[in-house]
């Protein structure tokens, strides 16, 4: 079974946490990098509100086409 909602949020603080007590007892420099944006592949079940921003900006963007000068 997967952990879903609160039990997340909690598994991803106790492994940062680890990682963090690791490299500080190994004598380790961690790096951290959170990515601006993700994109798919979805793998919830319904659309979470996140999810819904996301999908509602792409179908109301356009493509403008480039005018060539001269």
């Amino acid at each position: 079974m997967r952990a879903t909602g609160k039990d997340d949020s909690y598994a991803a603080h106790i492994t940062k946490a680890y990682k963090w007590e690791f490299a500080e007892r190994e004598g380790l420099q961690l790096v951290v990098l959170n990515p601006g944006t993700t994109l798919g592949p979805f793998f919830m079940s319904s659309v979470n509100t996140s999810l819904n921003n996301l999908l509602q900006h792409l179908r109301e963007s356009t493509i403008k086409e480039d005018k060539q000068v001269g």
